[in-house]
């Protein structure tokens, strides 16, 4: 899992007032790149971006960073992480503003997406949020991120030849180790002194539980037995009761819902000859109702006949008049159809001819342009040949003036160049010259930190006898509050657990009163639902029995229907047959040949009303069934309802069964009493125990104080005795060698007789610059000469290219006109001399006008005779009706007749005299209904009763009898189970008090175990040793893998080693492993080795990551090394890059421009030209 960059965007930052774009992909694709541009242009800024658009800060620590002519600034960075089967690319992007002192800035927005699927998510857009993201792709803090992509190298080549406590403190610095040292120290001793306190602190609690025995717990359990054993006892004799209870409750129960129903039945009695009379009036309504559709259908069937017989001959004079017009319209159209047959044929091809002549005319003036155009391109042609000879001139004067200038530069190359080995030498004096300028820096600064440090000595000296006077006087002091303490605790009138206790024990009496209150609640609610159930019931059924009787109603005139329907259809059908049959045929129903009375069919309409009365009156049938079926699960749901109401009624009644309700209330306001009192006394001696802990708490945290102080102070100087020692030792060794690079400085300068060395390095390395410059200049020349060679030899092609298309065209030209005037002898020819266009539009419209007058008289004649083909059908249509109208009369008035007399009626008046409203009969349906359910309801529910009765019976006397005894017993149990109460209560807070006996016992134990190890650790951190190890085990690892990196750079020859004082030594592979001290290390060796070591960190602060970078930058200075030097870095490098691995090199030097294929250049901002610009340059 790693990450490569793709693209950087930035604007606002520093010098950058444009938005510039990085293409990463582009830079990192040949593995080795380049950021060049002179000092102070903008490269550092570049990384400065990287890392704010991840993490919102920079590595430098400014706030300072927005341009100074801006308000805000942007960055975008788009990356990509993780595993080849998985690699995901995210685009983070910041805008920050100036703040209103416009001295620092802060972020306005900041926005996290992926777009791994080629479409951008969202993933959080929240600067808080967008920080932790990173955090965990990444997996690097922000100041590792930048430790890990930029690698000073110069630092690490100082870091090569150190030794000592000054590569201990850079160490140090670099892995961050100083919170193992004195920090770890201080940590441990402040956690000892925290576990102490703990400490005294269990040891105090345990005290206070000096009466908890197991002894006292045993009696308490003899007594709670005892009390058991009453109250079983009590409870069996409750037990009989509560049989003899609830066998008696339901006989009791059922004599007075007995008399209750025998008072409804004799009310119902009283009203019996009312609803007699009411039930013969309801007879004859429904009745004269079921007659009334037979007079309406005999009157509506009479006036139909009546409509029918005016309207045959109106239908007679109407076919007569159209016959007449149906005449007229045939003459006209025969005239036109002979008209189109004549003259259209000629008209057509006439059509067709002048067709072509437009066609011939249009190309011909199509020929005239071509030719205008190829005589244009013939002059242009013969304008580019001649420029084009100009052109072979003018390069031919270019290319000679070229390599005279070639030539010049050769000959200044010759005159400057330096010889390589005394370069060498030059470039080794000046590291020299270094080495002892800084050499003279630490000598100067080891005598100014001895000095330091005995005044540190003598300081310590005086604040330690100090803090040893306060540290006696604080133990004093402790002394006396934990005596107060002791003698409060063994006057304790009850802790927290006694009160939690009781106030348990109060909230479960409590529960228990509002339960009881609730039950009776509940008992009131279902004494009133069950009668409401019973009531809903009753209704119910009720309405069931009126819906069946009108559902039997309804089914008796569907059955009606059905048979005249089937009567209908039959006479349908014999009409259909007797249609079909002609004079002389035999019947094929009857078999005779005569037919004296044929059959007809019967109206259609009249068989469509019985249709829809007949869907009507089943749609109402369906809908009544659905009521009916939903009205029977109801009531299955009432009794259902009536049932659980009933059960859940009897198991309140068994809850609240001996229960008195005020004499709970009274108990639990005593025991609340008690509770109040027994908390104030424990609050009280809280308060006092609390004033002496904080009063120990604040002595414990000043004795801690001290101690610390007088650990840090004692540690101060045995620190600073042994950093003197040690620096005073080092102070030697540096003057040691002091002297030795003096004497090894001067005796080069002396031998190559330079007095400023600077200088001449710097003439050395301009003669390099000039010759780099003089080799592109060649270069540039050469390849211009070059272009020169193919520029000519592309211009003569294109000549040679331009004299063939000339001849080409000049054929052309020819050709055309020839077909030109072809064309125009064949046009006048098809025109007939006249103007082709409008010529044939006349002739197109007189065509069409022929067509569409021979169409109008043709449709005009179809219209008339499909109407009066309609009148004839109309004719026998309504003949045929009328005959069936007068048989259908007759059919309904004998109808008509027998129903008025099967059901009393004397004519159809009669009938129509009982009808009643609808509203009206329904209400006396629904009473008698409602009579009727009500009776059979109250018989049902005597019977009912009288039957679960039998002969058993109970007076009120034996009744109260029972109730009594009950709750007698209850008390009992109930007075017992409260002293039962009080002895568990007891028993559970001995308990409790055991246990924790038992815990703090243990915790006391651990703390032990705990002081013991910190006493250990703070033995092991003394004098810094933990520090020692941890970065002697750090540079371990490190040596180790800059060794495998140097040895694949040098191919195998150069390996890096700690020797016995864990010096850096370099070992010679080629040379029979022979090992040398860095010190001795050319140039090139100190810069490949300090390389390696660069690496080695890098990798080892990313482990801390979950995706190792796949780039670095290293920011070193190559101006002092040479062209042999800088070749054998460049060749380093090179090895080091793979398809995983991008390296950047940051410099302002010249000549490594030509030595890196792909360069990002920075240019610097120019007043009036705009900020600093970028832009990927090949070599």
């Amino acid at each position: 899992m790693r990450m490569r960059p793709l693209k950087l965007r930035l604007k606002g930052l520093n010098s950058y007032t444009e938005e510039q774009v990085i293409d990463f992909e582009k830079l990192t694709q040949r593995g080795l790149f380049g950021i060049f541009g002179p000092t102070g242009s903008g490269k550092s800024s570049i990384l400065d971006a990287m890392t704010l658009a991840l993490y919102g800060e920079i590595s430098r620590g400014t706030r300072e960073f927005i341009n100074t002519d801006m308000d805000e600034l942007f960055v975008s960075y788009e990356f990509e992480i993780g595993p080849k089967s998985d690699r995901k690319k995210y685009i983070v992007e910041r805008h920050l503003r100036r703040d209103k002192t416009g001295k620092g800035c802060k972020t306005d927005r900041a926005l996290l997406s992926d777009v791994s699927g080629g479409h951008r998510d969202v993933i959080c857009e929240k600067v808080r949020d967008v920080d932790e993201k990173i955090k965990e792709i990444i997996g690097l803090s922000g100041d590792d991120f930048t430790r890990s992509v930029v690698l000073p190298q110069g630092k690490f080549s100082e870091f090569l030849k150190l030794k000592g406590l000054e590569r201990r403190r850079m160490l140090e610095r670099i892995f961050r180790l100083e919170k193992y040292g004195s920090k770890m120290t201080d940590r441990i001793r402040s956690y000892e002194k925290e576990n102490r306190i703990k400490f005294d602190t269990v040891s105090g609690q345990l005290s206070r539980y000096d009466n908890i025995t197991e002894d006292g717990l045993k009696e308490k359990m003899a007594k709670l037995n005892t009390l058991t054993s009453e109250i079983e006892k009590l409870k069996a004799l409750k037990c009989e009761l509560d049989k003899k209870y609830e066998e008696y409750k339901d006989i009791w129960d059922l004599q007075e819902e007995l008399a209750l129903y025998k008072k409804k039945l004799q009310e119902l009695v009283d009203v019996k000859k009312q609803m007699d009379e009411k039930r013969r009036m309801l007879k004859y309504a429904k009745s004269a109702i079921t007659v009334k559709p037979f007079a309406d259908d005999i009157n509506e069937t009479s006036s139909k006949i009546k409509r029918s017989e005016t309207r045959i001959p109106r239908i007679h004079r109407e076919i007569a008049d159209i016959s007449k017009e149906l005449e007229k319209i045939e003459k006209r159209y025969n005239d036109a159809y002979e008209k189109k047959e004549k003259e259209l044929p000629g008209l057509i091809e006439k059509e067709s001819k002048l067709k072509q002549a437009i066609e011939i005319h249009k190309e011909i003036e199509n020929l005239e342009s071509e030719r205008q155009k190829l005589r244009n391109v013939y002059s242009e042609k013969i304008n580019s040949i001649n420029s084009l000879s100009k052109d072979i001139e003018d390069l031919l004067k270019d290319k000679k003036t070229a390599q005279d200038l070639v030539s010049t530069y050769e000959q200044r190359i010759d005159e400057i160049k330096v010889d390589p080995l005394y370069r060498e030498k030059v470039s080794k004096l000046y590291e020299t010259e270094k080495d002892y300028i800084d050499l003279s820096k630490k000598v100067e600064e080891k005598g100014k930190k001895i000095k330091e440090l005995k005044e540190s000595i003598q300081k310590l000296k005086r604040e330690y006898a100090e803090t040893i006077r306060d540290r006696d006087n604080i133990y004093k002091t402790i002394s006396n509050l934990e005596q107060e303490k002791t003698e409060l605790l063994s006057n304790c009138p009850g802790d927290n657990t006694t009160l939690l206790n009781k106030k348990d024990f109060l909230s479960e009496y409590k529960v228990k009163l509002n339960e009881a209150l609730e039950n009776d609640k509940k008992r009131d609610q279902f004494q009133k639902s069950f009668h409401d159930a019973d009531k809903k019931k009753c209704d119910i059924a009720l309405k069931i029995d009126e819906l069946s009787r009108k559902l039997s109603e309804y089914n008796s005139a569907y059955e009606n229907i059905l048979k005249d329907i089937e009567t209908g259809e039959k006479k349908n059908i014999a009409g259909m047959l007797a249609g079909q049959i002609k004079d002389g045929e035999p019947c094929p129903v009857c078999g005779s040949i005569h037919h004296p009375n044929i059959a007809e069919k019967i109206d259609s309409k009249l068989l469509d009303d019985k249709y829809k009365a007949r869907d009507l009156l089943k749609e109402k049938i369906d809908k009544k069934t659905d009521i009916l079926l939903s009205l029977k699960g109801d009531l299955a749901g009432a009794i259902k309802e009536e049932n659980v109401v009933q059960e859940e009624l009897k198991t309140v009644s068994q809850k609240l069964n001996g229960l008195n309700i005020e004499i709970l209330k009274e108990t639990f306001e005593r025991y609340e009493s008690e509770f109040e009192a027994l908390k104030k006394s424990v609050e009280k001696w809280n308060q006092d125990k609390a004033d002496i802990e904080n009063k120990l708490i604040a002595g414990n945290k000043e004795k801690s104080s001290i101690d610390a102080r007088e650990a840090r102070l004692s540690e101060g100087l045995k620190r600073d005795g042994a950093s003197l020692s040690e620096i005073t030792g080092e102070s030697d060794r540096l003057r040691e060698r002091f002297n030795i690079v003096f004497q090894s400085y001067m005796k080069a300068k002396e031998e190559l007789n330079v007095e400023n060395i600077e200088m001449e390095i710097e003439k050395i390395n301009g003669f390099s610059r000039e010759e780099n410059t003089l080799r592109k200049k060649i270069k540039s020349i050469g390849e211009k000469i070059n272009l020169y060679e193919k520029k000519k030899e592309e211009i003569e092609i294109r000549r040679n290219d331009l004299s063939l298309d000339k001849a080409k065209i000049e054929e052309s030209g020819k050709v055309k006109r020839e077909v030109i005037d072809r064309d125009i002898l064949k046009f006048n020819e098809l025109s007939e001399g006249r103007e082709p266009l409008s010529y044939r539009e006349y002739v197109i419209n007189l065509m069409e006008r022929i067509k569409s007058e021979e169409a109008a008289l043709k449709q005009e004649l179809k219209v008339k005779r499909d109407e009066k083909q309609k009148m004839l059908d109309e004719r026998i249509s309504e003949e045929k009706n009328l005959r069936t109208l007068k048989e259908l009369f007759d059919e309904q008035h004998e109808k008509l007749t027998h129903y008025l007399d099967e059901y009393g009626f004397e004519d159809a008046k009669d009938a129509l005299n009982h009808i009643v409203a609808k509203d009206e009969m329904d209400a006396l349906e629904g009473e008698i209904k409602s009579y009727d359910d009500g009776l059979n309801i109250a018989l049902s529910n005597v019977n009912r009763v009288l039957k679960r009765l039998g002969q058993k019976s109970i007076d009120d006397e034996m009744w109260d009898g029972i109730n009594k005894k009950r709750k007698e017993s209850e008390y009992e149990i109930e007075e017992r189970t409260k002293l039962m109460a009080g002895v568990q209560n007891e028993i559970s807070n001995m308990k409790k008090e055991l246990e924790e006996v038992n815990i703090l016992s243990s915790e006391k134990k651990k703390i032990e175990h705990t002081l013991d190890l910190l006493n250990d650790l703070d033995n092991l951190t003394q004098a810094n040793r933990f520090v020692e190890f941890v970065s002697t085990s750090r540079l371990k690892y490190i040596a180790i893998e800059a060794s495998k990196r140097l040895k694949d750079i040098t191919s195998g020859r150069y390996a890096l080693e700690l020797d016995d004082n864990c010096d850096f030594v370099m070992r010679d592979d080629f040379n029979g492993g022979v090992r040398r001290a860095v010190d001795t290390l050319s140039g090139g060796e100190t810069f490949l080795t300090s390389l390696c070591l660069a690496l080695a960190l890098s990798s080892h602060i990313q482990l801390k990551g979950s995706a190792p970078l796949e780039f670095f930058f290293l920011d070193e200075g190559f101006g002092t090394l040479d062209n042999e030097l800088l070749e054998t870095v460049m060749t380093s490098l090179e090895k080091l890059r793979s398809d995983r691995l991008s390296i950047g090199i940051i410099s302002h030097v010249e000549e490594l421009k030509n030595r890196v294929p792909v360069k990002l250049i920075v240019t610097p901002a120019r007043p009036g030209g705009g900020g600093t610009k970028v832009q990927i340059e090949y070599s």
